[in-house]
């Protein structure tokens, strides 16, 4: 019985999506309602990819997207991560308005801002690193909190998406931003290229010294001390776990 209720739901959740199943105006009513939520919660997303695409051209997006890959979850609040890279495989490289990128950050925003809080505060990361023996401190894994993330973009953006409006021609520059929230919102800052290097690699679960020697490959007048000090003060970095 349930089995055969399951396959009842999936065959009917199929063809909702099915672009080729459009004789049944049963159906019409359900996919209007889904096609729109999809809408409205992707433009609460990407307000500025929208913006800058146009309502139409962004609605005709979602639906390809939303045909492409439904949701598996009850919440749309969580629907979207692939976005940008559906505009990469479709968009102009030249185009200034560089949608990919613009998608990335704006998922990453929406990220931020319904992540998990701190797992410690400053002080308390500040107490756990100078607990820590000096020897086993560049062994120790130090991750970011929860509500941290970090975009690397092949051209300038954060302007575009402050302004919501594109430069004239594209700008052969990179970027790369650090997105974190605070007890004031989501803040979105332009890092140098070292302490990007050496925040991504704890990102992915490199210890404190590897970490930190991407970052003096990239510059080796990179301030280790000020650095480390900084980014536990302004929240970004989570409780040292030694190995």
């Amino acid at each position: 019985m349930t089995s055969a209720l399951a396959d009842l739901q999936r065959r009917f959740a199929e063809r909702l999506v099915d672009a080729d199943d459009a004789g049944d105006a049963g159906l019409a009513v359900y996919r209007t309602t889904i096609r729109s939520n999809y809408r409205n919660a992707l433009a609460a997303t990407y307000p500025v990819v929208r913006a800058l695409l146009g309502v139409a051209a962004f609605g005709a997006l979602v639906d390809a997207y939303a045909a492409a890959r439904p949701s598996t979850s009850g919440d749309l609040n969580e629907y979207g991560e692939g976005l940008g890279d559906v505009l990469a495989a479709s968009s102009d490289p030249a185009d200034p308005r560089r949608l990919p990128d613009l998608a990335r950050l704006e998922w990453a925003i929406d990220e931020a801002a319904r992540a998990a809080d701190a797992d410690a505060t400053p002080a308390e990361v500040f107490a756990a690193l100078s607990a820590l023996a000096v020897e086993v401190r560049a062994a120790s894994r130090f991750p970011l909190q929860p509500f941290v993330r970090l975009v690397h973009a092949q051209g300038p953006i954060l302007e575009t998406w402050r302004t919501h409006v594109a430069p004239l021609v594209r700008e052969h520059r990179d970027e790369w931003l650090i997105v974190r929230r605070d007890g004031e919102g989501v803040r979105i800052e332009r890092l140098a290229t070292a302490e990007h290097a050496w925040l991504s690699a704890l990102a992915e679960g490199a210890t404190l010294g590897e970490a930190l020697a991407r970052a003096l490959a990239v510059d080796a007048a990179f301030d280790i001390p000020s650095a480390v000090g900084a980014r536990i003060a302004d929240g970004t970095l989570a409780r040292p776990r030694p190995a």
